[in-house]
């Protein structure tokens, strides 16, 4: 059984309000630590899936993945602060099965660049629960902005638009850029954050 939770410890609640903490995982047992305290230890379920309830606190937020007490391995959270919140992006073009679709259905010529965009805080740790209003921009007016949104089931905003809105701190620009072309600037803004610039 899944469900709509995400994987984060950053939320907008006051301390020590309850909450319900998933941990999905092999093994035999999982063992939950908060601020490395222990909270409970529990057997893993024939779906993986361990559920743990616990009082909310900032920090960082393990979980262990045991085997007959044999530590498997784990995964930690780290609550973001929001003080000084900034955009980090990163770029990917392996999408040679993409451009040879696109090439023969709709006559595009060109690389498809993928550009996410995540809100961090200044340690590094993503930003979930501070969605915030972003805009692109090309250098180049040669290529074009194929979808801008992110993964909220229900957008604002159309995803040919140049402006999105983050959803659980992220979203993703999708670039045609033409072919033998030189190397690219995309630049996004948002409200109360320094803009932050790539080359793709």
């Amino acid at each position: 059984m899944l469900s709509d939770t995400i994987s984060s410890w950053t939320w907008d609640v006051k301390e020590h309000a309850p909450i319900i903490v998933e941990v999905y995982s092999p093994g035999t047992e999982v063992e939950l630590r908060l601020n490395q305290q222990v909270i409970a230890r529990k057997p893993v379920t024939d779906s993986f899936r361990t559920l743990f309830e616990l009082e909310y606190l900032p920090g960082q937020l393990t979980a262990v993945a045991y085997n007959h007490d044999q530590e498997l391995g784990s995964y930690t959270l780290q609550t973001a602060t929001k003080q000084h919140p900034q955009l980090r992006l990163s770029v990917e073009n392996n999408v040679q099965l993409m451009n040879s679709r696109l090439s023969y259905q709709q006559g595009i010529n060109g690389d498809i660049y993928y550009v996410n965009i995540e809100m961090v805080d200044e340690a590094g740790n993503l930003i979930t629960d501070n969605d915030q209003e972003l805009q692109v921009q090309l250098d180049n007016q040669q290529d074009q902005i194929l979808g801008f949104g992110s993964g909220n089931p229900k957008p604002l905003k159309p995803f040919n638009s140049l402006q999105t809105t983050t959803f659980n701190g992220r979203a993703l620009a999708i670039i045609l850029k033409q072919h033998n072309q030189q190397p690219a600037l995309l630049t996004v803004t948002g409200n109360n954050l320094p803009s932050k610039t790539i080359t793709y």
